[in-house]
């Protein structure tokens, strides 16, 4: 493995995008990561974090910059499998794309990534959480939030599952611990905290990922989250699968 950098309304505002199911984490972060019960309003003027400075992205400047708070500076990244696949965008920085009609009339702009053939680990979204010329990707210091926010859905011939991530120090091949070199079990980068983004459908709905909810997939460094050294979180598309899925505002919560 080689990668390297990865809600109910009805009537009108669903005819607007929006979805009717609350995907959220247990209010403690233990649950898992993807169901929960109740409602909320998504097309609501408080939509968001209630701290500014929460915001990840909300891709409405139309570049692929992350949004520059809290130290947090660098770009989101297509990083494919190296198999013989397609996806648009290509390997490199992704520009965020017109979302046709707006989501909830306020969000005109997300992510999108869309392909198939990939056969080894499918392909990621990825964002490091600070870059430095120099020293390249340098950790942040995430301890005081529970976990993270985003709106997602998906295009209707997508089969693949979405995974979302979290690289620490643990796992980041910058982070000194694990060995990017070598895919041993228990020694290897890339072994990331994640939760599978379910479920996932033609719908925009908003969904609440407790950091306390990801598990790694034991077959890199086996360890505990440090939140006080994160590198990157990543969005990753299965393998074997026709992927066509959208991200819109995303935001860290306390």
């Amino acid at each position: 493995m080689n990668v390297t950098a990865l809600i109910a309304i009805s009537g009108a505002l669903a005819a607007l995008g929006c979805g009717s199911d609350d995907k959220s984490d247990d209010s403690d972060g233990s649950g898992d990561g993807a169901g929960g019960s109740g409602p909320s309003t998504l097309c609501a003027a408080a939509a968001g974090p209630i701290n500014p400075a929460a915001l990840l992205d909300d891709f409405e400047d139309g570049d692929a910059d992350l949004a520059m708070n809290e130290g947090r500076q660098s770009q989101w990244w297509m990083t494919p499998d190296g198999t013989t696949g397609e996806s648009t965008p290509l390997e490199g920085a992704v520009l965020p794309e017109r979302i046709v009609g707006g989501r909830c009339e306020k969000s005109l702009y997300g992510l999108h990534l869309s392909g198939q053939g990939f056969t080894d680990w499918g392909a990621a979204l990825s964002v490091s959480l600070r870059w430095e010329d120099g020293p390249g990707e340098v950790p942040v210091d995430l301890s005081q939030y529970r976990g993270v926010r985003f709106f997602a859905r998906a295009g209707e011939l997508n089969t693949a599952t979405l995974r979302f991530g979290v690289h620490d120090v643990h796992t980041h091949g910058k982070g000194g611990i694990c060995d990017p070199n070598t895919m041993e079990v228990g020694v290897g980068c890339w072994d990331s905290f994640g939760i599978d983004v379910k479920p996932l459908d033609t719908e925009w709905n908003e969904y609440s990922i407790g950091f306390a909810s990801l598990k790694q997939r034991d077959f890199g460094v086996k360890a505990e989250l440090d939140l006080s050294q994160v590198y990157q979180i990543d969005f990753v598309v299965s393998p074997n699968s026709i992927f066509d899925v959208w991200l819109d505002d995303v935001w860290l919560f306390e």
